[in-house]
């Protein structure tokens, strides 16, 4: 029954593309440098999933040669390294393209139309400030939403 088992091949296909596609990546992400693989703000985000949805589909489906796979990694990883080259020059592109940080708590009040837009609840910010090693609001000057998603509070 091939729900279990079809061949030999088809199994010797997945391991090899997987173990070349998997050096090839790591290379093609070592290449492209530190911002690559930094925090993710969400324009990053959707690059690593692109990658591991085409890690994936070339692993998964005959149809998709090692070539395929290997070239999808160049150009998504190429063009991460030239909208973030862009973005790293151009203001208004880097604007366009990555969410701005939000204040979501400014001297001893929450930002209620800030934490609606952004979904943040105040437990979420309280949450950050206890992990920010404050044990009172009061100590706090702002909290901050970051564009990786990070809440980070602010010494008054």
């Amino acid at each position: 029954m091939t729900i279990f088992f079809s061949d030999w091949s088809s199994l010797l296909r997945i391991v090899v593309i997987s173990v070349i596609g998997y050096v090839g990546l790591v290379v093609f992400l070592r290449i492209s440098g530190p911002r690559t693989l930094s925090k993710m703000n969400s324009f990053d985000f959707v690059i690593t999933i692109a990658l591991g949805s085409t890690f994936a589909g070339g692993i998964l489906q005959k149809a998709i040669s090692l070539a395929d796979v290997l070239l999808a990694f160049i150009m998504l990883i190429g063009l991460q390294y030239v909208v973030t080259a862009i973005a790293s020059r151009n203001k208004k592109f880097n604007d366009a393209i990555k969410a701005s940080p939000v204040v979501v708590f400014e001297d001893g009040r929450y930002i209620e139309e800030n934490l609606r837009d952004a979904h943040v609840t105040k437990d979420e910010v309280d949450s950050a400030v206890r992990a920010a090693g404050f044990s009172e609001l009061e100590f706090v000057k702002f909290v901050i939403l970051e564009t990786n998603g990070n809440l980070v509070a602010v010494k008054k």
